[in-house]
């Protein structure tokens, strides 16, 4: 009885003293909160690691998977290896030790089997995966690509339950980067035979060994997703937040309201609303490695092939007038299709795009004068005295009037023998990535996110039947350029530069495509919240975010 009056007394002291801390000015501590509410612009498309493409499920995968390596900001760190690799002399054989704790969610093992099966699925040809490409330099992978092989035979070997060994065909100085890729995560063999087609396609048919696991997603066309604290994931500890919630919000205008009322903590803003976002605490800008570009169909168009025609398409465009008047998010004209600030000369100290624009800056210099010009002796060398062109483009409110300001500027090439008419269309992301898988196109406004931070991440894209090269382009001394950067030259630092710039400088002479602006985001998030790392690959590292002063 008396015990229990005793720690009754206690109870009410200690009401009396949170009181006389108020009461005096003081302030309780709140629990730290562990729910970060994010904007996209887009729905999430997919989650299996070999068919996604896009970058909002690149996100997505970053929060639930785990590969072998992970970003933190521009350090790259063990994630599934227990610790970096043991490279061999010739820097063509890789052995990766995994951490013998790591687990799925359903509690299995992760196992070096588990990154085999997942690379021999994505090269071979049967599953279409369009970042095939990416596993090129991997003994026999191009073969198995080619069909020739079975992808059984793909370089990587599980030595052991915690031991994989992957054989290169050449030294590939960018390869630890490329693994951040998440094609390259594992996936568990037995939920891929068990839903088959249907895998990746919501979230009750995954199993997840990241930061997160994706607990509510019924396919690509919900509004929200949502992710939370993976208990099973190596390093749980240390994940401070417990749940981070997707929702697409297409509208400036509407994603800064929702901030206003505690609904998002992170958003990106364009256009008007920069000017009102500026304001608030928390804005800032986020320079990317991302470019933005046009994609022009050849094969589609023919007026197309004339040189002088897709030269004048460059010239009308106005970049900075785009970036200010339209965007007003801190992007910055390009050049040629490699971003700044993201890959450096090792002697010199060079910045790539910087050294490749020298000699080709009048490819993209606005020159409405020039342009109709060449416009004029263009169509009158095709024989034709009008051009129709459709451009399609995303259906985000930034997008849209991008598409409006080209629109506008192509217009303006219009003259007496030689007149164009200019059409826009905005899409879904789903409609769109089907139409550039199909060629349905004239002229496509998209965007290249580095997958790792080397120009060969975007001179890939212009190769000789790349997936990802929708216009289908081909020139056979780019592909020679790019191809000696990855093999002859690929060990010797001077001639792999060298190799680069030309690939750059010949893509940007032959107008194959039109750089447009490097990506700068313009974000508003909860001053409170704290370690949110974009990566060179322009991802949010939610794993080592958390809340402070609250």
């Amino acid at each position: 009885m008396g015990m229990k009056k005793h720690s009754a007394l206690v109870g009410i002291g200690l009401v009396i003293m949170v009181l006389v801390l108020t009461a005096c000015g003081g302030q309780a501590q709140r629990p730290a909160r562990t729910t970060v509410n994010v904007m996209q612009a887009s729905p999430l498309q997919s989650v299996d690691p070999a068919h996604a493409s896009d970058i909002v499920s690149a996100q997505t995968m970053m929060d639930v998977y785990s590969g072998l390596y992970r970003y933190s900001n521009k350090q790259l760190h063990p994630d599934m290896a227990a610790r970096m690799a043991t490279i061999s002399h010739d820097q063509k054989t890789y052995t990766f030790h995994l951490r013998r704790n790591a687990r799925w969610s359903d509690g299995r093992h992760v196992t070096a089997q588990d990154f085999v099966y997942a690379w021999r699925r994505a090269v071979n040809p049967a599953t279409k995966s369009p970042y095939a490409y990416a596993f090129n330099d991997i003994v026999n992978a191009q073969a198995i690509g080619a069909g020739k092989m079975s992808a059984q035979r793909l370089g990587v070997v599980a030595l052991t339950r915690t031991t994989l060994r992957v054989r290169l065909t050449k030294a590939v100085p960018y390869f630890e980067s490329m693994l951040t890729m998440s094609v390259f995560d594992p996936v568990e063999r037995t939920q891929v035979t068990k839903y088959g087609s249907q895998y990746g396609t919501s979230a009750a048919t995954l199993t997840f060994n990241g930061p997160y696991r994706l607990t509510k997603w019924r396919g690509k066309g919900a509004q929200r997703w949502v992710e939370t604290k993976n208990p099973t994931y190596w390093r749980a500890h240390q994940v401070h937040l417990h749940r981070v919630t997707y929702r697409v919000v297409k509208s400036s205008q509407h994603a800064l309201k929702l901030f206003r009322q505690g609904q998002l903590d992170d958003i990106t803003v364009s256009g008007s609303s920069t000017h009102k976002a500026k304001k608030m605490t928390g804005y800032h800008v986020v320079k990317q490695n991302i470019a933005t570009y046009l994609e022009l169909n050849q094969a589609r168009v023919p007026a197309l092939k004339n040189q002088s025609v897709r030269q004048s398409l460059a010239l009308a465009i106005n970049r900075a007038g785009l970036i200010r008047d339209v965007l007003g998010d801190g992007s910055q004209p390009l050049t040629t299709i490699v971003p700044a600030g993201m890959f450096y000369n090792e002697q010199s100290g060079a910045d790539f795009a910087t050294s490749a624009a020298n000699g080709v800056s009048r490819y993209s210099k606005y020159d409405l004068e020039r342009a109709r010009k060449l416009f004029k002796a263009g169509m009158a060398a095709t024989g034709q005295t009008q051009l129709t062109l459709t451009v399609i483009g995303a259906d985000t409110d930034s997008a849209k009037a991008t598409l409006q300001y080209l629109q506008r500027s192509l217009a303006a090439l219009s003259q007496p023998q030689a007149t164009v008419t200019v059409k826009v269309v905005p899409l879904s992301l789903t409609d769109r990535l089907a139409r550039l898988r199909t060629g349905n196109f004239d002229l496509a406004l998209t965007a290249w996110s580095a997958d790792y931070p080397d120009p060969a991440t975007f001179l890939n894209l212009f190769t000789t039947g790349n997936s990802n090269n929708h216009a289908g382009w081909s020139n056979t001394k780019y592909d020679q350029l790019v191809n000696a950067a990855q093999t002859t030259d690929a060990g010797n630092v001077t001639h792999r530069w060298h190799d680069l710039l030309a690939a750059d400088q010949l893509l940007t002479r032959s107008v194959a495509t039109i750089p447009l602006y490097q990506v700068g985001q313009a974000r508003v998030r909860n001053p409170q919240l704290h370690a949110r790392y974009n990566n060179p690959n322009g991802l949010v590292n939610w794993a080592t975010a958390y809340y402070q002063g609250q």
